[in-house]
């Protein structure tokens, strides 16, 4: 993960998005403290809207203690900390944690995402405005779609990365 931080703070960018699961708290705690050394910051991809089973919110309330625990570097926000439907269980969490809670990907439709946001479940929305992370997957035609989407976004700065460097540990 050294390495994957390092090749993102090379053309200045400030954010990094990780993915991980609950129980990679040592991992996540020390890519925060790496990132934090050269002033990158790290939002957390918690990948459980197509999980089966997915995480509670006991094991995202625990992950986040134990990894305040390690570092006093902040998460900027979670992202899938739940499945995507669990609208419940998104609203029980934003009660009991302090990290804003983004939605992702898999909410295709605008009016899915307009009441989550009207709902108050994804908050860093309210936090930072409605902003758009362009990203994609994987292959090619992929990448391109998320240049011409990144370019149409008024100059908003974007580096795409091969899609290697978030998977450079098993999930």
């Amino acid at each position: 993960m050294e390495e994957d931080i390092q090749q993102v703070s090379a053309p200045g960018l400030t954010l990094f998005k990780m993915r991980v699961r609950c129980h990679e708290v040592n991992r996540t705690a020390g890519t925060l403290e790496q990132a934090g050394d050269i002033r990158i910051r790290i939002s957390v991809d918690c990948v459980q809207s197509l999980a089966e089973p997915t995480a509670t919110v006991s094991d995202v309330v625990r992950c986040l203690e134990c990894v305040n625990e390690r570092t006093g570097q902040k998460i900027v926000f979670l992202e899938e900390p739940l499945g995507t439907l669990d609208d419940e269980g998104h609203n029980l969490l934003r009660q009991r944690v302090t990290v804003p809670i983004c939605g992702d990907e898999t909410l295709t439709t605008p009016l899915d995402m307009n009441r989550r946001i009207a709902d108050g479940i994804f908050e860093a929305t309210r936090i930072y405005g409605p902003p758009v992370v362009v990203h994609a997957w994987d292959g090619t035609a992929s990448l391109m779609a998320n240049d011409h989407a990144a370019f149409a976004g008024d100059g908003l700065p974007v580096w795409n990365t091969p899609c290697h460097l978030s998977r450079s540990t098993k999930l």
